[in-house]
């Protein structure tokens, strides 16, 4: 075990490792569906953004939300309907 290890908050490290595959599996999708290139900086709904993409809004939704709550992204208050 490493130093760094030992010093990390035992909650950060225990999410890491629950929501590591989850967190792979969502970065992945949003890279092949060029979510970073279709957005551009410039803040979208996620309806717009699975219009431009095909994807499912709903279940893009719940993936941005998961990418902006470990700091991915940066949540908006873009979209009326959320």
């Amino acid at each position: 075990m490493s130093d760094q290890q030992g010093t990390q908050d035992p909650q950060l490290l225990l999410g890491q490792l629950l929501f590591g595959k989850q967190m792979t599996y969502c970065l992945s999708g949003v890279a092949r569906l060029g979510i970073a290139d279709i957005m551009n900086a410039t803040p979208m709904a996620v309806e717009e953004i699975a219009g431009k993409t095909g994807a499912h809004a709903p279940s893009l939704y719940r993936v941005m939300r998961l990418l902006a709550a470990w700091a991915c992204l940066r949540r908006s208050k873009v979209s009326a309907s959320r």
